[in-house]
């Protein structure tokens, strides 16, 4: 067995994240590539996270230091929906429209969103331009790859592409068993202590993801990327 526990496994790979990114993106163009570990997502973690990001030079013509979980929910809701008015928006996020509105006032200031008329927002185009490209969730498991494929599915509602990544030593014999990743479109990789790793499935496009809810993690990352809170960039 290359590893006795998962955070074992988790220090290995956090010695040398590129490797592991380079092995499932091995012919992609160098872009702006952001990891973090244990992100929090709908009462859950999530083991790993690479979000790839081509727009980080933009990032300065904006301000995230003051963005609350309203301010973020108030942005993905525009992102889904080119003009929307601020009762509606008060309506599906079951706030007080007096609250909205400074809200609305401080996202607007800060250039992040348009006030297209009276009552109707939108979001700014340029800051538009810098939503990343993916959101790519990895699950870390050494031997339960049933327990790893629920969480990696429940992960693919709000992620581009969602991982397990198994201890190598532990891989089960039943060549079977890629057949329940291949169906439910999550990719599995292989790992052992040396950092190697082997892609054993590739995961096609996500045609069911969640919308509102892969641009809202998106924003946050934007959020905590701006404030150095749990990312790093490699390039």
């Amino acid at each position: 067995m290359a590893f006795k526990l998962e955070k074992d496994m988790a220090i290995s790979i956090s010695q040398d994240y590129n490797k592991l990114l380079h092995s499932i993106y091995k012919s992609q163009e160098r872009n702006a590539f952001f990891v973090g570990n244990e992100i929090s997502f709908s009462y859950r973690i999530i083991d790993l996270v690479y979000v790839i990001y081509n727009s980080e030079k933009n990032l300065k013509l904006y301000e995230f230091n003051n963005l609350s979980f309203l301010d973020t929910d108030i942005l993905a809701m525009l992102y889904c929906n080119a003009r929307t008015s601020k009762y509606r928006l008060a309506e599906t996020l079951y706030i007080d429209i007096e609250i909205l509105e400074n809200s609305l006032t401080k996202l607007a200031k800060n250039k992040l969103i348009d006030k297209v008329s009276v009552n109707s927002y939108s979001l700014n185009k340029k800051f538009k331009e810098c939503i990343p490209d993916k959101f790519i969730s990895l699950e870390l498991k050494l031997s339960n790859w049933r327990e790893a494929l629920d969480q990696a599915v429940y992960n693919k509602k709000f992620s581009d592409e969602s991982y397990v990544i198994i201890d190598k030593d532990k891989i089960p014999k039943n060549i079977k068993f890629k057949n329940f990743y291949q169906t439910n479109n999550i990719g599995l990789i292989t790992c052992d202590n040396n950092n190697n790793y082997e892609v054993i499935v590739k995961p096609k496009k996500n045609k069911n993801i969640h919308k509102y809810s892969n641009v809202l993690q998106k924003i946050r990352f934007i959020k905590d990327c701006y404030n150095k809170k749990k990312w790093g960039s490699f390039y």
